[in-house]
């Protein structure tokens, strides 16, 4: 093998190295997802002000020491945890309310499970408070 051969072997197979490393960081990152039939749930809950305040209060008692008060995420140095937490308003634009509801109730990892704290209709005013927040955006 020729020098030129060889350099063209190091480098095609460095490409696809990286290619499956970024593939597998992405699919990792974006795998918690509900199962298709609880993603399409709709929330039955009227995105009333005593909802969101009911969401709020539940939200400032169980949620904010991880997520902030406004759901607006913390760093990691904040909560102790291994990863920053992000901001549920903006995810909450991409990932549906059933979604949303789904991974509240069941958990994973460092999120913690609230299928015993929390009944449905609770869950789903958290939700609508998270959709409150919405004119606070910073990260």
């Amino acid at each position: 093998m020729t020098k030129t051969s060889l350099f063209k072997t190091i480098i095609i197979s460095m490409s696809i190295s990286f290619f499956l490393a970024f593939q597998s960081g992405y699919i990792f990152a974006h795998s918690w997802e509900a199962p298709k039939k609880e993603a399409q749930r709709n929330n039955p809950t009227p995105f009333t002000p005593k909802s969101i305040n009911n969401g709020k209060t539940i939200f400032i008692e169980l949620c904010s020491h991880c997520h902030g008060e406004s759901a607006t995420g913390l760093k990691s140095e904040e909560t102790g945890l291994e990863k920053n937490t992000g901001n549920l308003y903006k995810r909450l634009m991409s990932h549906s309310d059933g979604d949303f509801f789904w991974k509240i109730r069941n958990g994973k990892g460092e999120m913690p499970s609230f299928a015993d704290e929390l009944n449905e209709n609770q869950i789903w005013d958290v939700i609508n408070y998270i959709k409150s927040t919405g004119n606070k955006l910073e990260e």
